[in-house]
């Protein structure tokens, strides 16, 4: 009789269709990796980061009271959608046992500091960070979907962007890659 592991949950939200493709990349890798781990990317819609960020409590404590109370969470946000201070929302994030991935200045360039020299970028405003971003993967398109990101990323961006993303590092060193 074959015993089937339990595929150990890991929430994640974040504030569009871009972050959950992401989410759902990540959680390729680590099935291609063979590590029993599912990633629940939560869409969140959208808008100001205490926004995103209320909407992520309340989804994940839904998440929790069906998943368990031991489930890790995440939320990756934009800094370009922050209104309030950053430290104000990670004393929030951390009551609620969140840990933000912030993406500064949004997702365009945290998907940057995947690739090699590029790991240091700071772009100044989001048009910059695609505009960036494209330079080094011609077919980037927003909400690219979570297959057309593993023909271009690997674990070794996942890695390289980690580096540089403490919170981002978090969220890998938890999944097992």
């Amino acid at each position: 009789m074959t015993i089937i592991q339990p595929r150990r949950p890991i929430f994640v939200g974040g504030e569009g269709a871009s972050e959950r493709s992401y989410c759902r990349f990540l959680d390729h890798l680590a099935k291609e990796q063979g590590l029993h781990v599912h990633i629940e990317a939560v869409d969140l819609g959208g808008g100001d980061a205490s926004i995103c960020l209320d909407r992520a409590i309340r989804a994940f404590g839904n998440y929790r009271s069906r998943a368990g109370n031991t489930t890790p969470g995440f939320v990756l946000l934009d800094t370009d959608g922050s209104k309030g201070s950053t430290a104000t929302l990670h004393i929030v994030a951390a009551r609620h046992e969140l840990t933000i991935i912030w993406q500064s200045p949004c997702h365009e360039a945290l998907l940057l500091r995947h690739f090699a020299g590029q790991e240091n970028r700071q772009p100044h405003d989001c048009t910059a960070a695609g505009k960036l971003l494209c330079n080094q993967w011609s077919t980037f398109t927003k909400n690219t979907p979570a297959i057309r990101i593993s023909k271009t990323l690997g674990l070794d961006h996942v890695k390289r962007a980690g580096s540089v993303t403490p919170a981002l590092q978090e969220l890998i060193d938890e999944i097992g890659l």
